[in-house]
């Protein structure tokens, strides 16, 4: 499957190291790279689908969602692209993060507003992430989640999707 460059925002960027969050300006006044367009040639899809809903956290930091962890088996280096799809809901004025981890290593772009607001009820969500130079090898990405301010927040009934090669 080859996916357009336009969906590929900075591929070139390499997998960053959870230390190096706290050395990176986030959040919406942070400032932003260019974006870059490139090409990922991933025929592989290795994908988890959960229907485990009621995952709830009020953690600070990153926690793992359940049922939200694919492995597979890349067999040559390059490129791998995650799509996580699924209902967040948030109270008050709670945010919540979501992040993909491969192999412990937080990826590209790092982590995404899923949800916020004070909703009435579910709303669907998807986001991607990509990483560049992945060995060839047995790997895991691990999808977690965060509220920012200590509020519960939800991801409900979910998708995890790994295009490899």
């Amino acid at each position: 499957m080859v996916f357009p460059a336009a969906l590929l925002l900075a591929a070139a960027v390499p997998l960053t190291s959870p230390a190096a969050k706290d050395s990176v300006p986030t959040g919406p006044n942070a400032p932003r790279a260019a974006a870059t367009s490139a090409s990922c040639r991933s025929p592989m899809l290795d994908y988890t689908s959960s229907t485990q809903g009621g995952n709830w956290t009020t953690s600070l930091t990153y926690v793992d969602i359940p049922e939200a962890s694919v492995t597979f088996e890349q067999k040559k280096a390059g490129c791998i692209i995650v799509k996580f799809d699924g209902p967040a809901y948030v109270f008050g004025t709670a945010v919540e993060d979501v992040a993909a981890f491969l192999d412990g290593n937080e990826m590209f772009p790092g982590e995404i507003v899923f949800g916020s607001g004070d909703y009435a009820y579910w709303n669907s969500r998807a986001a991607s992430w990509v990483a560049t130079n992945v060995t060839a090898g047995a790997h895991t990405v691990q999808m977690k989640f965060e509220s920012t301010d200590g509020q519960n927040v939800n991801i409900d009934v979910h998708t995890t999707a790994v295009w490899h090669n």
